[in-house]
């Protein structure tokens, strides 16, 4: 496509675009804060195709989105695009826009797309969930409450992952040593992923057996963008895969 006709239609898809105040974006905030898939269809693909929302500027008016997956298509300035947050029992958010820019970064694209002015059916879902295979290469993680007390390091199991968070299970009763609210640190080495991090405790539980088990459930802070997207696509191709299982 030649670059005269690129302008052109960003010019023309830009004109006479009210920006909303920034609260009317709190549902993308949270798709935003969950690291959530979103869905994004244009003419160019023939399926809609997975991203995630890397930034969002109400001043400015746009945000930012990672690289399609898979990389079946791209986009270029000016295009229309529809974007699909999928919902529980069918419902979803969804809105129109269209992209205003592209960036190269490390071999990967980052686009960057209008805010819209209205966004439609909203319905808050939890980021999807895999399930993590007992006796797995990196099925087992060491917690670290304190970086220098070697007593308060635990070995826990990876029950589940998320691009928010981490469900673990720890043999014994850790609920006076790890509380509600505390943060850990955690090296997560699955086949594929290697992830530094740290995770503030959200919940936590112990079962009334003889040998108890702590539940704990947890979120992920702090993780650099580098690392939100290597989560994201290694959670993007377990998706993939249990789908086609």
């Amino acid at each position: 496509m030649a670059i005269m006709e690129i302008f052109s239609r960003l010019k023309k898809a830009t004109a006479n675009i009210n920006v909303p105040a920034a609260n009317a974006y709190w549902p993308l905030y949270q798709v935003y804060k969950q690291h959530q898939f979103i869905y994004v269809s244009f003419k160019d693909a023939e399926k809609p195709l997975q991203s995630m929302i890397l930034s969002i500027d109400p001043q400015n008016g746009s945000m930012e989105i990672d690289e399609f997956f898979p990389k079946d298509a791209s986009c270029v300035p000016g295009q229309r695009i529809t974007v699909l947050v999928r919902g529980e029992e069918g419902r979803s958010m969804q809105f129109n826009t269209f992209v205003l820019g592209l960036q190269l970064e490390d071999g990967s694209v980052r686009y960057t797309v209008r805010l819209p002015e209205q966004i439609k059916n909203h319905q808050r879902r939890e980021a999807f969930r895999m399930n993590v295979t007992v006796g797995g290469a990196g099925s087992r993680t060491v917690l670290n409450v304190s970086e220098t007390d070697s007593s308060r390091r635990f070995l826990a199991r990876i029950k589940d992952l998320s691009t928010s968070g981490v469900g673990l299970q720890i043999e014994g009763d850790t609920l006076d040593v790890i509380p509600v609210g505390s943060t850990v640190t955690s090296k997560i080495g699955l086949s594929g992923l290697s992830l530094d991090c740290r995770v503030d405790i959200r919940r936590s539980s112990v079962n009334d057996d003889l040998d108890p088990v702590t539940e704990i459930g947890g979120e992920f802070v702090g993780l650099s963008v580098v690392q939100q997207r290597e989560l994201t696509r290694y959670i993007m191709e377990s998706q993939r895969r249990q789908r086609r299982a």
